[in-house]
């Protein structure tokens, strides 16, 4: 006869549940499945951008910056904690190897989430037109969530103000703390600079100093996207 009970399986801040534990093969699989899609479900990503791989980024002896990103994201797939940056110009392929990366970690079962950082201010925004939480808990929500893979983290592609800062603040250093502590993983992506490498925007020292903490990778190789469709 089977033995039934409950566990509760959470992943802090989206999901919290009771699930049967039975002992059936074929039960223990269509849960594994049905985690898998309720993990797809808050990657923030559309169902075309599900499918995505490091493997849609191609890499060639004219693109040894893109070679090295996607080494670096395989590595971070592997072991996803701390922060990973990938910083340079348009068009190399940072936003995929993002996507990528999500796409990784579904398939192994951690929670992760692919979100712009215009989105995310926006996220935070919205919680003035509610009256169930704050913005402060939405920050929170995605701090907390075990891989958070932030996209163009751009000084020209949010505008700055002191409620802008003021939520970077917020998600940089929380994830700073609970990636030292082996907790999660913040892979970033923008085009600026954190070394002054081109003529591209800066990020806040103090924000720069915190991912210079992680692994960074400058990627200046061609925009290749006129070849792949606005891969970027």
């Amino acid at each position: 006869m089977s033995v039934y009970k409950s566990v509760a399986v959470e992943i802090p801040g989206f999901i919290s549940a009771n699930l049967p534990l039975v002992e059936c093969p074929e039960c223990m699989e269509q849960r594994r499945i049905d985690w898998l899609n309720r993990l797809q479900e808050i990657s923030g990503l559309s169902p075309t951008h599900r499918l995505l791989t490091l493997d849609a980024i191609e890499v060639s002896a004219k693109t040894p910056r893109t070679k090295v990103m996607v080494e670096m994201a395989r590595a971070f797939i592997a072991n996803p904690y701390g922060y990973l940056t990938f910083h340079g110009p348009y068009g190399n392929g940072k936003s995929t190897a993002l996507m990528s990366i999500v796409n990784a970690c579904v398939a192994k079962g951690i929670a992760a989430v692919y979100i712009t950082f215009g989105d995310l201010v926006g996220y935070a925004r919205a919680a003035f037109s509610t009256q169930n939480e704050s913005d402060w808990d939405r920050i929170g929500r995605l701090a907390r969530v075990p891989v958070l893979c932030i996209d163009e983290m751009s000084p020209d592609q949010v505008k700055e103000t002191d409620y802008v800062r003021m939520i970077q603040a917020q998600i940089i250093n929380a994830r700073y703390v609970s990636g030292e502590a082996g907790e999660t993983g913040t892979v970033i992506a923008g085009n600026f600079t954190l070394y002054h490498e081109a003529d591209l925007p800066t990020v806040p020292d103090w924000i720069a100093t915190r991912l210079k903490q992680g692994v960074t990778v400058w990627n200046n190789d061609p925009d290749f996207r006129p070849q792949l469709g606005d891969r970027r």
